[in-house]
């Protein structure tokens, strides 16, 4: 499957690209909800807590990341910033690749946690 997101995401112009292209990322949401387990008994914290740190806190950790690269290499350059445009990217998973389908799979997950319930 990742095969096609870069098929997808190429620049290539195969006959198929268009629907690779419209397919790949419902694939993966089906893929993660067919993969989707929860514990019997399990209370909604353990499971909020336990899926922040598996989903939300590699989203951080690259969204500091990319803050501070950004911000230094528009220092360097000597270009004008806004810090607060950075964060506004950062929590609406602009420009960060495909940030946002973290953010999407996130809060899938914790709605199929209540309908499993």
């Amino acid at each position: 499957m990742i095969i096609f997101v870069c098929i997808g995401h190429g620049n290539t112009y195969w006959f198929f690209n268009k629907w690779i292209y419209s397919v790949h990322v419902s694939a993966f949401f089906i893929l993660s909800g067919m993969l989707f387990k929860t514990n019997s008994g399990e209370s909604f914290h353990d499971f909020l807590v336990k899926k922040s740190k598996r989903l939300l806190l590699p989203y951080v950790l690259l969204g500091v990341i990319y803050i501070i690269i950004k911000t230094v290499l528009t220092f360097y350059f000597e270009q004008k910033i806004i810090i607060l445009d950075l964060l506004k990217e950062f929590l609406l998973g602009r420009n960060i690749g495909s940030s946002w389908f973290i953010i999407a799979l996130f809060l899938i997950v914790i709605s199929e946690f209540f309908l499993h319930t």
